[in-house]
């Protein structure tokens, strides 16, 4: 899960608030404001989790086709290089031959946004001497396959660029489920649960308990609004 140090100290309290309400779920049935503001609760504490997982994907996958796709591209351009690299040797053409020294791992060490073009140079020279190439072995379907692994290269080299937007709206509506389950919490649940204090003191008690948020690495400090006759016992 991917979420800030901040983030993920609120969302500990959050479950550890809705399991004790939830492993005292007959306290609460006879007031249903607190159970209705407890729903709501759940459900912004299992959207929260739903985004987070969410970011914390958003560019993993798109790495991974990137890499394969920039691994399918090299192999396919150097195989046609080679040939083009003998075909040069062979007609005592150095400018061509040395332009044409690519080998897989050459290609697999040039900067992202250098691939494609210098591997669409490689089409294209093939293309112009096709005819003569054939004898090297390359024929019209490799450079189908070279053409299609650079637009498919391409493609793919854009999409972190748009999981990174992707990210940025993703932890725009964290922020905003974190904001509303604090609203919730602070303004309806926090209010409401002293309803229960007379019956089931024991049940207040822990509730605040669950409530304290405690920070990253070791302090702890209360929940801000927190009005109750338990206060001191959070200090």
């Amino acid at each position: 899960m991917n979420i800030n140090a901040k983030q993920n100290a609120k969302l500990n309290s959050y479950r550890a608030t809705e399991k004790h309400i939830e492993d005292n779920a007959v306290i609460i049935s006879s007031t249903p404001a607190f159970q209705t503001a407890f729903n709501k609760l759940k459900a912004k504490i299992a959207a929260i989790l739903d985004t987070a997982q969410q970011k914390s994907g958003a560019l993993t996958g798109v790495a991974a086709d990137k890499k394969t796709a920039k691994q399918n591209l090299c192999k396919l351009a150097a195989t046609v290089a080679g040939a083009i690299y003998a075909y040069a040797s062979a007609n005592r053409n150095e400018t061509l031959q040395q332009s044409m020294n690519l080998p897989v791992t050459t290609l697999m060490r040039m900067r992202d946004e250098a691939v494609a073009p210098l591997c669409q140079m490689i089409h294209d020279r093939a293309e112009t001497d096709l005819e003569n190439l054939k004898d090297y072995g390359i024929k019209p379907a490799h450079l189908t396959d070279l053409q299609t692994a650079i637009a498919d290269y391409f493609a793919k080299s854009i999409n972190p660029r748009s999981a990174i937007s992707s990210r940025k709206t993703v932890n725009a509506t964290l922020n905003t489920l974190f904001r509303e389950a604090d609203e919730i919490l602070k303004n309806q649940m926090d209010k409401l649960i002293e309803l229960f204090r007379e019956a089931n003191p024991d049940f207040v008690n822990t509730y605040f308990a669950t409530r304290i948020i405690v920070d990253p690495p070791t302090r702890a400090r209360r929940p801000e609004n927190i009005t109750s006759e338990t206060d001191h016992k959070l200090k």
